[in-house]
Order: structure tokens, then C-alpha cells, then sequence
């Protein structure tokens, strides 16, 4: 339907409203009077059209109408003339209805101008809304102060939020704006306070995460709240990324380009990718082909960064595939992206790494084709989302530098060879050239310019024509040809005069190829001028050699002494005739026959008849490099069973490189020599055997008279002594006592030195009786026991007695009890002998422990099958650690089938097992040394036989309980750890069959009393470490007057002369520790207290040489014990006046 125009539509819609009006009129007209007022609905036409077209549609309703109605409904009706009142009526009308078409018109027009601006503006809004929610840009919706109140998704996605955090509030765009950049800020808030709006400028938020998000930045102010903004921000990640990626391209390919070393390039190369990126630590880790690990490198770290500790961890690890980041990436061969290493838990240096700040890294490995040669890491101190783009990027700069690497290697390879080559060639004394196919140099080593004095670049481009005569450039340009043609390495020798000299050069031609592919001849020469004029100096010395050789042979086949001659690979090459003779050879083609069979046929031994091998033998020292002679060894052939003695001789020939070419050993017989030097020496050794062991037997004889005389002696002084004072009868009740105790208790002494001197004169002579019966061991042991009870009491020993009967059947006491022995153990033999024996053990047991020890007495019955390592049958628990261990060492003295005097008593019954008593007495005393152990049991043998010893006695107790417990067929054996740690004797007897109770003899208990003696006048210093002597002394002088100093030792006394001062010095010879000459010889020396003071030595060392080596010693006087009193207060007296 074609569109009416629109004056048409005017007329139409105002035509219409107009006649409708007029319709209205006619038919109301008759009810209302319309004629009355005629303009009255023709006023709505008017409205309605202005309303409907505007203006110009009122303004022809207006017109219609007034006609209309002054046709008719105005006077005259139906006419269209009009009177005063018509025509005022009319213009008003029409005036009414322009005014309203006007406004109404207007009205219209406004309200379709609003229609329009308001569908406009939906359109925009609707565009804008599309915009925003396209997420092509960031819309954000703030106020000034820094609240966002709005933002679409491509925001919140850019700096990391959610929409939950803008409504929560939390997203303010001033404090994401970094500090560094807040100054952009305030410059754009001023532009838009003065313009509405600002400039777009770039800057950068702050992500959620703590990364920099780079955007453009355009903002304006809402005309209707000026504090209310809206801005487009723009994300510009992108861009920047790719800016950066080709900024660290460029870098990274510059670097490489600029670098002239690998080490040099990875540094370039690490700092420029953190510095590119904005990251701080760069790493690079290296495969190791032949441990296949990683190793650290080289590092870079940014400067205002202490990196310190994870460079120094990086130092000490290593990774292997798999392992850590680096390892992780050499195994996969890709690049990797850790946002926090925090929570990685395959980072084994994460501690270091949060230590020094970082939070994120990445690495890619460094490869070339599909080789992995390395891995780079990088380490931010940011949270840093993993970068796809980023991670492409440096996959290819790891290619990048892979090929870098592989080009340098190359290059550093290349340049190594030539400079190899270089240097070869300048040390290289062999004449090196090449030459081109014309036959001109190309190259010549140092050693042909300074054979020929001519510089390398007179060489160049010149052949040998240049430099030779014609006929020898000739034969070297044949030779080249021939090379050049055959394409074959030849060896040739060439002649070259120069300076009337003709020198011969072995030459080694050979064919090369440049890199273009040109063929080239290299070659290589040698003078061998003087090898020539070696070679015929060395046909004449062969000739004279030769000539030389025969008269040598000739020589050695005449020597009355053999000749051995070998190479350093044993190959025997010369054996004269007398050498032959002597081995029992024929001919050196037989020695040499058997050669392999020497070892097996020839036995070596030296003098002393030691097994000699092989390794050892005269030519096998020489080969060594050893140069000997007078060597003289035993040789035997087995096969032949000829012995000889040879003196041998030997040593090697050097070559100038001291190099063994030869050994040369010569053979002497001296079989007669040795053995009469054997009878010679054998007569002497008798002689000298015979003299040592009378001079042995005179040296103990000797010492054994000393001893003796010494211990006969000191008893006898108290005895003389006292009993000279109880002549005097000067003493008390009390005192008699005491002196006759001292008396008698010196006088059993030397009654028991006199029966030990008589019974080893009966064992000597045979002549010792036993009175044999049935014996309890345990009384035996009981009353040996009661004999050193006091004794071990006064010194605070614990004397123990264990006995068991059979097996499992222990009993024991301490000192005052008995075992309660129900079955006793009986032997048949000397009741009193045994308990010389056992008496003897504890005694020496008692005398050689010190105070606070322990012995220990054990009887027990055991098999003759138990006797080698003792009862097999549990121990009892001792008393005093181990004393029931089996000793360190171990003598044993005598068998139960030595002989006795009292017939086959003691003999076992037909058994297996033969029954045994045996007796251990240990204690925890001094011990025996090793070196005198083996010699315990010997007559007149004591371990310490010197003046300073601490024990007395004559050294025959043991000797004599041998004996005895001999006679009794059994043994007696002792056992020491050592000295200082106790010992341990083991008495076994064989028991007898038929148990009979004995009763030992009553033991009598002697209680030695030592009655006090005073003494006389003038102050004097007594030593003796003899108590009985030393208070006898002090006695006598006390009761003549004299002041009295007692010292039991010579240490106590040098402590004493200063203080006391003494008078008169008498002393002992024979003390512990120090004797009476040392004791002399130290007071001497302490002027002026102790060096004009009177000596006198009172000693038991009676004989001439004793007296005269006292008087040497200083001392004035020399008194034997025992001695008088008068005779020694007379020797004092006398000695004071002769001072």
C-alpha cells in the first residue's frame, strides 16, 4: 500500500476531526442549540488534530472549522458572509485555534523528539550493555576515592578477582595501582577534573595473585555524579608479552653472537633472561656425560638480591634424571612451570629458596636435536601464573643456545686442533711441509726454516726448484708426483748437498686434501746423516767386537772359577766349563735343556740350612740390580745327590739408560774352607760354651755366698745384741721378754736357713728320707696355714681355704675357720714334708703380698684327664676376682712318675682315670716376671739378688718343695699374668685308694715380741730396713747418751738430715729402693749439712771387697753385723775423736 505523504495525512486526520465535530453538532443541535455556539465541538476538532499531525493538521481544523461553522451555524446560515459579532466570533476562534494548534503542535513535537532520544538511548544502552558484556575491554564502574562498584568479567579476569570479592568489596583500584605508578594516577585525576575525561595511559594493577597486569587506562566523569567514574581499561598482557618475548629474543640471540666462550655466553644469556623478564635468579646445570648428573654451572642473580645460600647449595648437589626440577625436566625433555615452590613437593631445595624470598620458577631444558646438554632455571620472588606462550619462547632459546653451544664446542675443538698442531709443529725437530700439486709450498714447520735459514715466508709459493739444485729438485718433484698419482704413502730416502756436505733425509710422503677438496702432498724428513755414519762405524766395531768375543771366550773356558752369565729375562747364556763342573752339567746347551727344572732339581740352603727360593738365588739378585759378593749358599742336585758349598759373586750390567742387559755371577768352591772354618767353630763354641758355664756357675756361687752370709748375719745382730744387754741387767720384765721373743725368733731364722742348706745337701746326695703314710691333705693344709696365720693377719691379708671333694661338692672358710670335709682327701706320703711344701707356697704367698691382699688355698680332687686344663666340674666363686683363670704363663716342675722313696704306693689303679689331689695356692702379690719364671724352681735363683732388694731369703724354698713333691710323684707348677699381678702354684698329687684319717702335729702359734731399746748421747741418724736391727741399734746408742734418729729407708732419711742434723751417719748397705753407697753419696752432696758428717756402714755384707768398697764409697768405718754394742758404741766413740 503506498504511504500517503504527509500534508495529505494532515488534511486527512484534521478533515476528519472536523467533520466528525460537525456531525456532532447537527445532531445535537436539536436538543442542545448548537447554533448558540457554533465553535463549541469544532474547539476538540482543533486538539485533536494539532494532536494527532502537529501544527500544521490544528492550523487546517482551525480553518475548516471556522468555515464550517460560519456556514452553518452563523447568521446567515448557509452563507459565507459574516457580521461585526460573525466576524469577531470567527477571528477569535481562529486565533484560539492557531494558539492551540501552536502548543499542542509543539507538545506533539517535544514528545516525539523525547520518543525518539529515548529509543536512542535504548539502543545506545544496549550496545554499551552488549560492549560491556562482551568482555573485549574492561568496563569498570568506581567512585574517586578508590571504590569499584562495578566491573565486568574481562577485568575481574585480568587482575585475578572474582565477582565475590567486588561485592564483597574488596577490589579498590587504588590499592591495586602499584606504588612506583600512583604518580599516573594523579596525573590523569587532575586531566579529569578539568575535562571530564582523561588521556588513555598505560599503567599497571596489581593481581590478586601479586603479578603486575600491564592495561591502558581511559576514565570519565558521569555528568550526573561527578563523583562517580566509569572506566575502559584495556589489558595489554599480550602485547607486552610479545614485546618482551622478541626483546629477549633479540637479547639472548645478540648475546650469543657476542660471546667468544660458552662460560661467557651462559652469563649473558641468564641475565638478560631475568632482567628481560623481571626475574631475579638465573641458573644453567650442565650434563654430565660420565657420572650422567647435573651439575651447577654458572649463576646470576640480580644485585640488590643476597642469593648467597642457594648458589652455595646449588655448588654441592647434583641432580640425577628424575630429580628435583632440573632432573624433572632433563627426564621429560620439556619445559616446567612451578607458581609456588612452596607447595612442591618435588623441590628439594625449597627451604633455601623460601629462605633467600623466591616463590616462583621455571625451567627449560637446553638441548640440541634430541641430546639434552643442560637445563636453565629462573626464580621469581613473586607468585607468577605459568605462561604457555613464555614457556614455548624459551623451549626455543634453550634450541638456540644448544646450537650455540654445539658451534662453539666445535670451534673451541677446532681451534684446540690447530693450535695443537701448531705447537707439535714448532717443537717437532722432524722437518713437516705441504705442498700443492704444482709442487709449491703451502705450509713449513719451524725445524725446515731453521735447517735451511730461511723464513716461512720465503717458502710460500715457491718450489724446490727455488732452493735446491736442479737434479735433487728433480728426484723430490718424482717423488711428489708418485705420491700424487697412487694416492699411496711412500718411504723414501733422499740426498740433499749442501755445503760440500751430502746429508741423507728419510722421508715419509703421504697424499691429503684440503676442505675444498684440492689434493695436497704432505711430508715429513729426517736427517739421518749420522745413523748412516753409525751404520758404518757399527759394521767395523762388529768386526772388532767379534775379534774381542773370541779372545774373551777363550779367557772365561780357561777360568778356574765358574761364570754365569743370563739375560734380564732369566735365559741362562753362558756357563764355562767350570761352572759347569761345579753343577754337574755337561754343556750349556744341557743347562740351558733344563732350565724350567732347576726349582725342581736344585735345592738351596744357606749356611744355617735355611730353604734359599729361587727369587733369591744369586742370579736372580743380580738380574734384581743387587751387586754382592762372598755370598755362600749350600747347593744339592737331587738327581745326582752332589752337594757343594760355593762363595758367590754377582752383579748387573747397565746399558746407558741404566737399563739391566745383563748379570754376570762368577762361582767359587769353597766346600774344604767351610768345613774346616765348621770344625774350627765348633771347637771354639765348646770352649766358649765350657767357659761361660763355669764362669755362670762361679758368678751364682758367688752371688749365693753374699746372700747367704747376708742373711746368716742379720739375724745373728739383734741375737748378739740382746743378749749382751741382758747381761748387763739393765732391763725390765717387759723388755727381757721382748729381747728374748727377738731373740728367738733370729734364731728359728737361722735354724730354718740351716735345715733348707741340709735338705738340698740330702736332694744333692740323694740322701732325702721320707717317713711315708697315709696323709689328710687337709690337715697338712690346716696346719701350714696356722704357721702364717699370724703372719697374714699382721698385715691385713685375707687368707682363704676352699676345698672340694668330688664334683659339685664345695666347701670353704675364711681364715679362722676349717672346711667341714667329710670325705677326706689322702694321699700316701711325709706328713711333715707336705706341709714343708705348702708352708713354703703360703709363706712366700704371705711375704710377697702387700698389705690389704688376699691368698687363696684351694684342695680339690680331680681325673688325670683334667689335668692338662684343669677340672672340668664348675669352679667356685671366688673371692677375689680371677685367681681360678688358667695363667698367662706357666712353668711346670716334675710328674707323678718321678721317683720316690717309698716304693709304688701312690701308683694309680688299672683305670682310665686316675684320681689327683691338687693344691692351688694364689695370691694377688707381686707376681713373677716372664723373663725369671722358667727359672722359679732352680737352687740359689731369686728374682732380685741385688743389695736393694726388698725380700730376703737364699732362693731355695721352691727348689726344695720341687723335690719333695717330686718324691711324692707329683708335679708343682707356676703361672704369673706378670708383675704386679699376683701368681698362681699348683701342687698335684696322686691320691691314695684307700682313705686314711690322719691327725697333723699340734701347731704351735708364736707371738714375736720386740722389746724396746734405749741407747746414749750425741745425735745420730740410724737407717736399717731391718726393724729388728734398726731398734736394736737405736737401743744400744740410746742407752749410751746419744740422740737417735731411725729412718726404716734411705729416702726418709735425705728427708731427715736437714732437720735432725745428725752427728754421726749409720747405715745399712743392702735396703730397698736405695742402698747404703747412693744414700752417702746424696748426703754428701748437701753442703753444708751432709758433707763432713761420719759414716758408718753396718751391713751384713761382711767380706774384704765389701769393706773395701765401702771405705771407697766415703764411709769412715766398716762394721760386720752381727756386731756388739760395746763394739759399736767403742767404733762411734772412737771415730767421733778422730774427727
Amino acid at each position: 500500500m503506498p504511504k500517503l505523504n504527509s500534508l495529505t495525512l494532515d488534511c486527512v486526520v484534521a478533515t476528519g476531526s472536523v467533520v466528525i465535530a460537525l456531525l456532532l453538532m447537527f445532531g445535537l443541535d436539536p436538543w442542545l442549540g448548537m447554533t448558540e455556539t457554533p465553535f463549541l465541538l469544532f474547539f476538540g476538532s482543533v486538539p485533536i488534530a494539532a494532536l494527532y499531525r502537529g501544527r500544521r493538521g490544528g492550523l487546517i481544523a482551525t480553518v475548516l472549522s471556522a468555515l464550517l461553522a460560519n456556514y452553518f451555524f452563523i447568521a446567515p446560515i448557509y452563507a459565507f458572509s459574516l457580521d461585526t459579532v460573525g466576524s469577531s466570533r470567527t477571528i477569535i476562534f481562529l486565533l484560539e485555534g492557531i494558539l492551540i494548534s501552536i502548543l499542542i503542535g509543539s507538545l506533539r513535537r517535544a514528545q516525539q523528539q523525547t520518543k525518539a532520544s529515548l529509543r536512542q538511548l535504548k539502543a545506545s544502552e544496549s550496545k554499551f550493555r552488549r560492549l560491556v558484556n562482551s568482555n573485549v575491554i574492561g568496563v569498570v564502574s568506581a567512585d574517586i576515592y578508590g571504590a569499584i562498584t562495578d566491573a565486568n568479567d574481562a577485568f575481574l579476569n585480568s587482575v585475578g578477582y572474582t565477582r565475590a570479592d567486588l561485592i564483597a568489596g574488596r577490589i579498590r583500584w587504588d590499592e591495586m595501582t602499584p606504588a612506583d605508578l600512583k604518580y599516573l594516577d594523579r596525573s590523569a585525576y587532575k586531566e579529569l577534573l578539568t575535562k571530564g575525561k582523561n588521556t588513555p595511559y598505560e599503567k599497571a594493577f596489581m593481581g590478586k595473585q601479586g603479578q603486575r597486569v600491564p592495561v591502558v587506562v581511559g576514565t570519565a566523569l558521569l555528568e550526573d555524579n561527578p563523583e562517580q567514574i566509569i572506566s575502559f581499561i584495556l589489558d595489554v598482557s599480550e602485547r607486552k608479552r610479545a614485546e618482551q618475548q622478541l626483546a629477549i629474543q633479540y637479547t639472548i640471540a645478540r648475546a650469543l653472537a657476542e660471546a667468544t666462550a660458552i662460560s661467557d655466553a651462559i652469563s649473558l644469556v641468564l641475565q638478560s633472561l631475568c632482567e628481560s623478564l623481571g626475574w631475579q635468579i638465573g641458573c644453567f646445570w650442565r650434563v654430565d656425560p660420565q657420572t650422567q648428573t647435573l651439575r651447577y654451572l654458572h649463576g646470576w642473580y640480580s644485585p640488590g638480591l643476597d642469593a648467597t645460600a642457594l648458589i652455595q647449595i646449588n655448588q654441592t648437589m647434583t641432580f640425577t634424571a628424575g630429580m628435583g626440577l632440573p632432573g624433572r625436566i632433563w627426564e621429560r625433555g620439556e619445559a616446567t612451570w612451578i607458581p609456588d615452590v612452596a607447595e612442591d613437593a618435588g623441590f628439594p631445595r625449597k627451604a633455601v629458596a623460601l629462605e633467600v624470598g623466591l616463590r616462583s620458577v621455571f625451567g627449560f631444558p637446553v638441548s640440541l636435536n634430541q641430546d639434552i646438554l643442560g637445563v636453565i632455571e629462573c626464580f621469581s620472588d613473586r607468585y607468577q601464573e605459568p605462561d604457555q606462550n613464555l614457556l614455548q619462547m624459551v623451549t626455543a632459546i634453550g634450541s638456540q643456545i644448544g646450537q650455540f653451544i654445539e658451534r662453539k664446542q666445535t670451534e673451541e675443538e677446532l681451534q684446540a686442533s690447530q693450535d695443537l698442531f701448531q705447537s707439535f709443529m714448532s717443537y717437532c725437530p722432524i722437518n713437516a711441509y705441504i705442498k700443492d700439486e704444482l709442487g709449491c709450498y703451502v705450509y713449513v714447520n719451524p725445524s725446515v726454516e731453521r735447517a735451511f735459514n730461511r723464513p716461512l715466508v720465503e717458502w710460500l709459493g715457491k718450489t724446490d726448484f727455488d732452493f735446491f739444485a736442479a737434479d735433487v729438485a728433480q728426484t723430490f718433484r718424482a717423488n711428489d708426483r708418485a705420491v700424487l698419482q697412487s694416492g699411496q704413502m711412500i718411504q723414501v730416502v733422499e740426498l740433499n748437498p749442501l755445503d760440500d756436505d751430502q746429508p741423507h733425509y728419510l722421508s715419509v710422503k703421504f697424499p691429503l686434501k684440503d676442505a675444498t677438496g684440492r689434493s695436497l702432498l704432505g711430508g715429513m724428513s729426517i736427517d739421518i746423516s749420522d745413523r748412516k755414519r753409525f751404520e758404518v762405524e757399527r759394521e767395523r766395531l762388529l768386526q772388532q767386537l767379534e775379534t774381542s768375543l773370541g779372545q774373551l771366550e777363550a779367557v772365561i773356558n780357561s777360568m778356574t772359577e765358574g761364570l754365569v752369565i743370563a739375560d734380564p729375562q732369566g735365559n741362562i747364556l753362558m756357563f764355562n766349563p767350570a761352572a759347569l763342573a761345579l753343577h754337574g752339567y755337561d754343556s750349556l746347551e744341557q743347562v740351558q735343556q733344563h732350565l724350567r727344572e732347576f726349582p725342581n732339581t736344585i735345592e738351596v740352603h744357606d749356611l744355617q740350612g735355611n730353604f734359599v727360593p729361587m727369587e733369591q738365588w744369586p742370579i736372580s739378585r743380580a738380574l734384581q740390580g743387587e751387586t754382592f759378593s762372598n755370598c755362600e749358599i749350600q747347593i744339592h742336585r737331587r738327581d745326582t745327590g752332589k752337594t757343594f758349598i760355593g762363595s758367590y759373586g754377582g752383579t748387573p750390567v747397565l746399558d746407558k739408560q741404566n737399563q739391566i742387559i745383563l748379570a754376570i755371577v762368577t762361582i767359587r768352591d769353597v766346600t774344604a774352607q767351610k768345613q774346616a772354618q765348621a770344625e774350627l767353630a765348633r771347637s771354639l763354641a765348646a770352649e766358649t760354651a765350657a767357659r761361660a758355664e763355669a764362669e755362670a756357675a762361679n758368678r751364682i756361687k758367688d752371688e749365693f755366698l753374699a746372700v747367704l752370709s747376708h742373711e746368716l748375719r742379720t739375724p745373728l745382730n739383734p741375737i748378739l745384741g740382746w743378749i749382751r744387754l741382758l747381761r748387763n741387767g739393765h732391763l725390765d720384765a717387759q723388755q727381757t721378754t721382748r729381747a728374748l721373743e727377738t731373740i728367738e725368733r733370729n734364731t728359728k731364722l737361722q735354724i730354718q736357713l740351716i735345715d733348707d742348706l741340709l735338705d738340698i745337701s740330702r736332694i744333692l746326695r740323694g740322701k732325702l728320707v721320707l717317713n711315708v703314710g697315709p696323709v689328710d691333705l687337709v690337715a697338712v693344709i690346716e696346719a701350714a696355714k696356722e704357721t702364717v696365720r699370724l703372719a697374714a693377719e699382721a698385715k691385713g691379708i685375707e687368707l682363704r681355704f676352699i676345698a672340694r671333694q668330688a664334683v659339685d661338692e664345695w666347701v670353704s672358710g675364711p681364715v679362722n675357720e676349717s672346711p667341714n670335709t667329710s670325705t677326706p682327701l689322702q694321699v700316701m706320703g711325709d706328713f711333715n714334708r707336705l706341709q714343708q711344701v705348702v708352708w713354703n707356697l703360703l709363706s712366700n704367698a704371705v711375704k710377697f703380698t702387700p698389705e690389704g691382699g688376699r691368698v687363696e688355698v684351694r684342695l680339690e680332687r680331680v681325673d688325670e684327664g683334667d689335668r692338662g686344663a684343669g677340672s672340668s666340674s664348675p669352679s667356685p666363686p671366688s673371692s677375689f676376682g680371677e685367681a681360678h683363670e688358667p695363667p698367662s704363663s706357666l712353668v711346670r716342675r716334675g710328674s707323678r712318675a718321678a721317683s720316690s722313696s717309698f716304693g709304688e704306693a701312690h701308683e694309680p689303679p688299672p683305670s682310665s682315670l686316675h684320681p689327683y689331689a691338687q693344691i692351688t695356692v694364689s695370691d694377688t702379690g707381686k707376681g713373677i716376671s716372664p723373663e725369671f719364671l722358667p727359672h722359679i724352681f732352680e737352687y740359689f735363683r731369686q728374682a732380685d739378688s741385688s743389695i736393694t732388694r726388698q725380700f730376703g731369703g737364699l732362693g731355695l724354698g721352691l727348689a726344695i718343695a720341687r723335690q719333695i713333691v717330686e718324691l711324692h710323684g707329683g708335679t708343682i707348677e707356676a703361672a704369673s699374668p706378670g708383675e704386679g699381678q699376683g701368681a698362681t702354684f699348683t701342687v698335684t698329687l696322686p691320691l691314695w685308694v684307700k682313705p686314711v684319717a690322719t691327725k697333723p702335729e699340734e701347731i704351735r702359734r708364736e707371738s714375736p715380741s720386740v722389746p724396746p731399746l734405749p741407747l746414749a748421747a750425741i745425735r745420730i741418724l740410724a737407717v736399717d730396713d731391718e726393724a729388728d736391727n734398726l731398734e736394736l741399734v737405736q737401743f744400744i746408742l740410746e742407752q749410751s747418751g746419744a740422740t737417735v734418729r731411725a729412718s726404716t729407708s734411705a729416702t726418709e732419711a735425705l728427708q731427715q738430715v736437714e732437720q735432725f742434723q745428725p752427728d754421726v751417719l749409720l747405715t745399712d748397705i743392702g735396703m730397698p729402693e736405695m742402698d747404703g753407697y747412693t744414700l752417702l753419696h746424696k748426703i754428701r752432696e748437701l753442703l753444708p749439712e751432709g758433707g763432713q758428717i761420719p759414716a758408718i756402714a753396718l751391713t751384713a755384707y761382711a767380706g774384704e771387697f765389701n769393706q773395701q768398697q765401702a771405705l771407697a764409697a766415703g764411709f769412715q768405718q766398716h762394721i760386720a753385723k752381727p756386731v756388739e754394742p760395746d763394739t759399736l758404741v767403742s767404733s762411734i766413740t772412737m771415730l767421733l775423736k778422730s774427727q
